[in-house]
């Protein structure tokens, strides 16, 4: 087996295993990146090659990934980022112009920001580069100027700082078999459990509605802890629709999964009548508001 950092060599490679995940398909994802089938096969192939393992397996509703494949989407995404983040340094230091640059947290990123980014291209006075992180790492970048604008899931109430509330969510639970609208606490103990980071805004959420009705966690079955919501919702996409097996549940903000809910892959619900709002937010610094790149930002996401 070769040495797998040269799967990272060509971003090519990485561009494509990426848009195979997010399109679910060979053909769909050659097609948005305007290449051959056949290419975006031989890449994927590749990177097989390379790790010595399977990193996709195909579906009757399309390919998903297999365990490495969970674990290389990770470390591709980190490579994505950071390769996006030299070229804003670069491009300020070839061009030496303004650059601007929104920072968000995962489900920002990965489920609500790309409804918005063709508008926000072509509405933006100047180039636009995107980063992801925490709630609270974007938090810090936005103090030391790393970022312009902070897309965050909780209310930042800073003196000489702009937090306004974008749109409201609900956290849900949810399984790949139905679900009632809502769920008695003894469904969480019947069931295996897929828990969030401790860190994030969601898993804090629950847990705060956890401790409201009694619920001990330390009593659940927990199969795993993960940093990212794409790979929550993956897990529970790919579990065991067979009900003589115990069911996989996990809760995620409703906007992460309104597809798959309309497609019925997937079933969410309440925990009794209980509403876990979630709510996000458009943070940037106060002394920046009247500037022309953060007023045609601020617009786009308002009115997209």
């Amino acid at each position: 087996m070769s040495n797998g950092l040269g799967v990272l060599h060509d971003i090519a490679n990485v561009e494509a295993y990426l848009k195979v995940i997010e399109m679910k398909s060979f053909s769909k994802a050659a097609k948005a990146l305007g290449c051959s089938q056949p290419s975006i096969s031989a890449r994927v192939k590749q990177i097989e090659t390379t790790l010595g393992k399977s990193v996709l397996q195909r579906r009757k509703r399309g390919l998903i990934m297999t365990e490495e494949g969970e674990r290389l989407h990770v470390i591709m995404r980190r490579y994505q980022n950071a390769v996006a983040q030299a070229q804003v340094d670069l491009e300020k230091i070839k061009a030496k112009q303004f650059s601007f640059i929104i920072g968000a947290t995962d489900i920002i990123y990965d489920f609500i920001l790309p409804k918005y980014i063709q508008r926000i291209h072509k509405d933006a006075t100047t180039q636009v580069y995107l980063k992801n992180s925490t709630n609270e790492a974007l938090i810090e970048a936005l103090k030391d100027d790393d970022i312009d604008v902070a897309l965050l899931e909780s209310k930042v109430s800073a003196v000489g700082w702009d937090s306004y509330e974008w749109f409201k969510d609900e956290i849900v639970f949810f399984s790949s078999r139905p679900l009632a609208a809502e769920i008695a606490p003894q469904v969480l103990y019947d069931s295996s459990l897929l828990f969030h980071n401790r860190r994030s805004v969601v898993q804090q959420k629950v847990d705060g509605l956890f401790k409201r009705y009694g619920i001990d966690p330390s009593s659940f079955d927990v199969v795993g802890v993960n940093d990212h919501l794409s790979s929550v919702k993956e897990a529970i996409l790919r579990s065991s629709r067979d009900l003589s097996s115990r069911q996989m549940l996990s809760w995620i903000p409703k906007k992460a999964i309104e597809n798959e809910l309309l497609e019925e892959r997937l079933y969410a619900a309440r925990m009794g009548e209980e509403r876990i709002e979630h709510t996000f937010y458009i943070v940037y610094k106060k002394s920046r508001s009247s500037e022309s790149a953060i007023e045609s930002i601020v617009s786009s996401l308002l009115a997209a």
